[in-house]
């Protein structure tokens, strides 16, 4: 059997369709990854911030003089 390069055919078509549906899964798949570590970034920020909090009080018998300062 002799390949005609120049010619579509069933079996360049099929590769095509394949290559299509894979790109487009990794393409969907790596999104889904690339939202997941966004948000974990997003959120691992948010908890460091609130972690790395220093109490500092200007009297210690006054509670309501107390001020939170961040520590990095």
């Amino acid at each position: 059997m002799k390949i005609e390069w120049n010619r579509v055919n069933w079996y360049s078509m099929s590769a095509a369709v394949v290559l299509f549906l894979a790109v487009l899964a990794t393409g969907f798949y790596m999104g889904r990854i690339y939202e997941q570590l966004k948000t974990a970034s997003m959120l691992q920020s948010i908890v460091d911030g609130e972690q790395n909090m220093m109490y500092v009080s200007h009297a210690p018998e006054d509670a309501s003089t107390t001020t939170y300062i961040p520590v990095r």
